[in-house]
């Protein structure tokens, strides 16, 4: 370290600060300091710093199935995020089991890790992620909840707003003429998917006064159970003519099922999914989604952490809203109906929405 500081023509400890990842030094100074690191192939004695400051630089990150996608995807931002500060990503799968999330804490305090996230859309046991974040026998370590909000137990959380999510994709299907809309997606211990259906309930009981609830399908997040369950409303004799997914993964099975089974979309069946993962918009037809910002929820949770460290305890609820992203998947017939409903959405001309927060027109590649 030294001698990067003799090249940069800075002090140690302005070296320190920089390979910390602390924002008190100035970009020409970080510039001029990562320069000299380049110059010299200097690689910092991780050991030693985590001695120092009685904690690794690893941040552990725990998830409930790491086959859902959004995981893999989630993972990938937050360690590009956590890259810029100096610290590595060590990825746990719970398999959605609370044994294993026991056991995954446990190591979190023998490994002295920097940080905990848990993303998961199981209901989590609040008795057990407090009693990790107050003790502090050994040291401080912070943890933070993504995808639901656990703020009132004082628990760091950053969410997407599914609830508005839900209700938003709902409302503009029930615009466009559809009336026997189902939903098909996990709701029973899974805190993710009850907030899903809460908007879809919402939106469908001020339209029609109740909500049907044989239209409700509890489903995991997979294709196959996406598949299976519309074939059971069909063998029920329900005729569903829009389906609210509770993921972009079952809204592929619903599509599969309702093209083999003669149906025509989105003439038949309407379909909203969740997640916008990126082979939604190259499906035919595309699939109209909710959208997920995975870059600004890894910038969020750093900054709590940086915060944690520096001695701010105040507990972060951060909600990031979903965009409802329209493409071939759904009937278009009464856009424009929607968009000026309670003039939340202006209009640019009389064919042509202009984007907004609420909703995103997107038109397929030429095939």
């Amino acid at each position: 370290m030294t001698d990067v500081a003799r090249r940069a023509n800075v002090s140690v400890s302005t070296v320190s600060r920089v390979l910390s990842g602390k924002q008190t030094v100035a970009p020409k100074t970080r510039q001029r300091v990562m320069k000299a690191v380049e110059a010299l192939g200097y690689q910092r004695n991780q050991l030693a710093q985590s001695l120092r400051l009685g904690r690794s630089q690893t941040v552990g990150f725990i998830v409930g199935d790491i086959e859902q996608t959004v995981y893999p995807l989630l993972s990938k931002y937050l360690q590009a995020e956590l890259e810029e500060t100096g610290s590595n990503l060590l990825l746990f799968n719970t398999s959605h089991r609370t044994d294993r999330l026991k056991s995954m804490l446990s190591h979190a305090r023998q490994l002295r890790l920097s940080a905990v996230l848990i993303a998961t859309s199981d209901e989590l046991d609040t008795e057990i992620l407090c009693r990790f974040r107050d003790d502090e026998t050994e040291y401080s370590c912070p943890i933070v909840v993504l995808g639901q909000d656990l703020s009132a137990h004082g628990i760091c959380s950053v969410w997407h707003d599914d609830e508005a999510g839900s209700y938003a994709a709902t409302r503009h299907m029930i615009a466009t003429g559809c009336k026997r809309i189902g939903y098909i997606g996990r709701i029973h211990g899974s805190a993710i998917g009850a907030m899903r259906s809460k908007g879809y309930m919402r939106a469908i009981r001020e339209a029609f006064g109740e909500v049907e609830p044989d239209r409700i399908w509890d489903a995991s997040y997979r294709y196959p159970a996406g598949y299976s369950t519309l074939l059971k409303s069909l063998e029920k004799g329900q005729r569903l003519d829009a389906v609210m997914a509770g993921s972009d993964e079952i809204a592929l099975g619903v599509m599969a099922a309702a093209i083999d089974s003669g149906m025509i979309i989105p003439q038949d069946l309407s379909l909203v999914g969740f997640g916008d993962v990126e082979w939604g918009a190259h499906v035919r037809p595309s699939l109209s989604t909710l959208s997920s910002d995975f870059p600004r929820m890894a910038r969020v949770v750093s900054e709590i952490i940086a915060k944690r460290h520096a001695g701010d305890m105040t507990p972060s609820a951060v909600p990031i809203p979903r965009k409802l992203i329209l493409r071939r998947s759904v009937r278009q017939s009464a856009l424009q109906a929607y968009l000026r409903d309670a003039g939340r959405i202006e209009q640019t001309a009389a064919d042509n929405p202009a984007p907004s927060r609420y909703i995103e027109q997107e038109q397929d590649n030429a095939d």
